[in-house]
């Protein structure tokens, strides 16, 4: 009985304590933290491949969008369909530039994270 009177306490110093933590709380609009490329190697010193991490907060977990949202203003004619975009620059003679035959290839539809 003493045993099961030393656990109550324990839960119960628990619980008060774990009520007292502060939930932190984030703006709804949304915020990049931080962006890394890291280059994937194929051997050919011709890389083609990479890795994109983008963190991020949003206070109510709104971004991405369903796949049932093609309706406008969603729909594939409209500048709104794509939710992320990807703009791709080389290094030419010293100066970025966005090859014209890879233009808008590299937006994609973000699914929504949180329901």
């Amino acid at each position: 009985m003493k045993n099961i009177n030393i656990l109550l306490l324990i839960c119960v110093c628990l619980g008060m304590n774990m009520g007292c933590v502060h939930k932190e709380r984030f703006s709804d609009t949304p915020k990049i933290e931080s962006v890394t490329l890291t280059k994937i190697s194929n051997g050919t010193n011709k890389d083609s491949d990479g890795l994109l991490v983008i963190h991020f907060t949003d206070g109510d977990g709104d971004i991405g969008l369903d796949e049932d949202d093609t309706m406008p203003p969603f729909d594939t004619a409209s500048a709104f369909y794509y939710n992320y975009f990807i703009t791709y620059y080389e290094l030419q003679n010293g100066v970025w530039v966005s090859p014209p035959e890879l233009e808008n290839n590299f937006h994609v539809r973000l699914p929504r994270f949180l329901q």
